[in-house]
């Protein structure tokens, strides 16, 4: 849907539960935008393909040395503090939550192009294993954290000199697979400049306008109709989890595993 239809679709529907407010197109526009970043919060975990974006990150093994620094660390009973090397990447301002790190790098012991899953660890476990003689990340298994500093998240690697002395040729490749936040849509009408929601997959699209019909209801104090939406969005939300579960469950039995012996 474009962002006026969005805007018109509301406008009807309110009409329909007898509620005569004068909302403009900007105000309803604001309540979708609001609307869509709740529905992502709600399903991105059931449709994560639909958010989902990559981060890819190219270094040299002397680009590698300037993202090294050092991070002090509790490291014992008498409060000492101890530094501890970790290579800090600045992620994306839109990121919601990581799924996976793949550093990946053209490796000299090996002849080949080499890639690893880094491993999701806490900031703590990721200062232990640094700290460790006999456990330290190695090729086959790095691994990182992420942290929230102000409004900046910053990815920290457990050991990317690893891949930097290993390094044959080109460059260390860094992509960080994530669930991005949605961008605002904009109801531009402007020659070449496409308004429609490319990212909130059709099966949600009614949830959005649900929920936007509902931030619109919020001031005017209608209770019949605000109870009615939010039935209704207990409804679709309730629908689509549902359908989900039917889904993951469908596939499951159509593994060659799960079939009968004939």
């Amino acid at each position: 849907m474009t962002a006026q239809e969005y805007i018109d679709d509301i406008k009807l529907r309110l009409l329909r539960l007898n509620v005569d407010i004068d909302l403009s197109d900007e105000f309803i526009l604001t309540m979708i935008n609001r609307a869509r970043t709740e529905v992502q919060i709600a399903t991105y975990s059931l449709f994560p393909e639909r958010y989902a974006s990559i981060y890819s990150l190219s270094y040299s093994a002397s680009d590698i040395n300037n993202l090294k620094s050092d991070i002090l660390s509790l490291t014992n009973s008498q409060g000492a503090y101890k530094e501890v090397n970790a290579y800090i990447i600045t992620m994306p301002s839109n990121l919601m939550e990581i799924y996976n790190v793949v550093v990946s790098w053209d490796s000299t012991e090996r002849g080949d192009d080499w890639s690893t899953n880094c491993r999701l660890v806490t900031k703590e476990e990721l200062f232990e294993i640094q700290n460790h003689a006999w456990n330290v990340p190695t090729a086959d298994n790095m691994i990182y954290t992420i942290e929230k500093v102000g409004n900046t998240q910053l990815l920290y690697m457990s050991d990317l000199s690893v891949a930097a002395n290993d390094l044959a040729s080109g460059d260390v490749n860094v992509d960080v697979w994530y669930i991005s936040a949605l961008s605002d849509l904009e109801n531009i009408t402007t020659a070449g400049v496409d308004d429609t929601d490319s990212v909130v997959s059709p099966e949600v699209e009614e949830l959005v306008i649900y929920y936007a019909m509902l931030y619109c209801l919020e001031g005017i104090h209608d209770d019949i109709a605000y109870d009615y939406i939010k039935n209704e969005i207990s409804v679709v939300d309730k629908t689509l989890k549902d359908n989900y579960l039917v889904k993951k469950e469908r596939v499951g039995s159509l593994l060659p595993s799960k079939e009968g012996i004939a």
